[in-house]
């Protein structure tokens, strides 16, 4: 008899467990429906998901998050979000918002990829060994931009930066031959593209002659034609040397050809209320262009 009691108890025990365990389950499973009705997102741990992310790395590179959440659609949305290299303790990228759209299956199978990406109020910096200042200093703020993957190439859209005073808006369309995945990719030239970056701000020229420009390019590259670039430029006010102006414009399409970049079209450009305090010369309004240019890589 005492042997029955026992067991009955044990029973009993077993089943509040079950019990208080199914409870807490369903206060989860409310909980979650409750976050996915208010905000359209169900929030994952930041640990596991960092975790998962960092398996991505490529050529040193990780992404972190302090928050993630999913969305009802199944994207990824990234608060927080930093971009950093192994070698470095701070982050080269930084962004209010991430969101991941990925493809789970390909060819009936459980093959998660990237199918569109988009950042929003980025700020992309300059690393302080490589900086001409010797510190860690912003190259872009206010970033933002779409990336999609296509068939046989990526298609960058809505990209928009600030650098300075300078606004950046444009878009890019690369194509390639074979679309690799992350992990097949050859390793990215971080350090050539920083010292490239730091060269650049070396000669920040435009700060001295331009105010507040705007920038638009339309960057593509493709199988036949090779790499085009068709660039705008606007300017309400330029002063050089003695030589004020408004309203300056200029634009033009160029190419690389042969290790050289030249214009695939001619330099257009025209510029109101030029004045030469020098020459005593003064122009209601210029315009004109350049058929033949040659730049050194």
């Amino acid at each position: 008899m005492q042997k029955q009691k026992v067991s009955r108890k044990g029973r009993l025990f077993v089943r509040r467990c079950l019990r208080n365990l199914l409870l807490l389950l369903l206060v989860a499973q409310c909980i979650s429906i409750v976050c996915m009705l208010a905000y359209g997102t169900f929030l994952i741990p930041s640990a596991w998901a960092n975790n998962w992310l960092k398996q991505y790395e490529c050529s040193g590179l990780y992404l972190q998050s302090d928050a993630v959440g999913l969305r009802v659609n199944g994207d990824l949305e990234l608060h927080r979000a930093t971009v950093s290299w192994a070698d470095h303790p701070n982050a080269l990228l930084s962004a209010d918002t991430i969101v991941i759209h990925p493809q789970l299956f390909s060819n009936f199978k459980l093959q998660p990829s990237l199918k569109s990406l988009s950042l929003s109020n980025g700020t992309l910096f300059m690393p302080s060994i490589y900086s001409p200042s010797g510190r860690r200093e912003p190259i872009v703020k206010d970033l933002s931009f779409s990336v999609s993957k296509l068939e046989k190439s990526y298609r960058v859209s809505n990209f928009a930066a600030v650098r300075k005073t300078m606004r950046l808006n444009g878009e890019m369309h690369l194509e390639f031959d074979n679309l690799r995945r992350i992990k097949e990719l050859r390793p990215i030239p971080i350090r050539n593209f920083y010292e490239t970056i730091a060269d650049l701000l070396k000669v920040d020229f435009y700060t001295a002659i331009f105010d507040s420009p705007s920038v638009y390019f339309d960057l593509r590259k493709s199988l036949t034609d090779g790499l085009l670039i068709g660039t705008q430029l606007y300017s309400p006010k330029v002063q050089y040397n003695g030589i004020t102006g408004k309203n300056f414009q200029f634009s033009t399409s160029l190419k690389l050809q042969e290790s050289q970049i030249v214009n695939a079209e001619p330099l257009h450009f025209s510029i109101q209320h030029f004045k030469s305090e020098q020459s005593k010369i003064q122009i209601e309004s210029v315009a004109g262009e350049i058929q033949e240019c040659n730049l050194e890589e």
